[in-house]
């Protein structure tokens, strides 16, 4: 029983210390990015590829493109979905979906960019 308490002590500890030192957690960085997501839409396109780097896949929809970002290396899958017109280029819509590891690769660019458009939030 000694033990165990000890074990509960340390895992509390280390998470007291990730909450104190600002640090988020991969299920945090998740919510964030799906919260933060919609930062894209009505943006150029150019912005997502600022943003996010070259796509991994593009398809054509009649008047839509639709952009794939995906990571996908066990544990961590996350994908993100950019529509922007063709013509103009204006994104419509930017969805994100997968698990916190796998959005922590696409969550330091994207908050930055949603923190430099959302500047309250800071």
């Amino acid at each position: 029983m000694q033990i165990h308490r000890l074990s509960l002590f340390a895992i509390s500890a280390i998470l007291c210390l990730f909450g104190l030192s600002g640090c988020i957690t991969p299920a945090g960085e998740a919510q964030a990015i799906y919260r933060e997501c919609g930062v894209l839409q009505g943006k150029p396109i150019k912005t997502a590829f600022d943003v996010l780097g070259y796509p991994d896949s593009k398809q054509d929809f009649g008047s839509i493109s639709v952009y794939q970002w995906i990571t996908n290396a066990d544990p961590a899958y996350f994908q993100i979905k950019v529509a922007s017109d063709v013509k103009t280029g204006i994104i419509q819509s930017a969805q994100c979906q997968g698990n916190g590891f796998g959005a922590m690769y696409y969550y330091p660019t994207l908050h930055s960019y949603y923190l430099s458009q959302n500047p309250a939030r800071r």
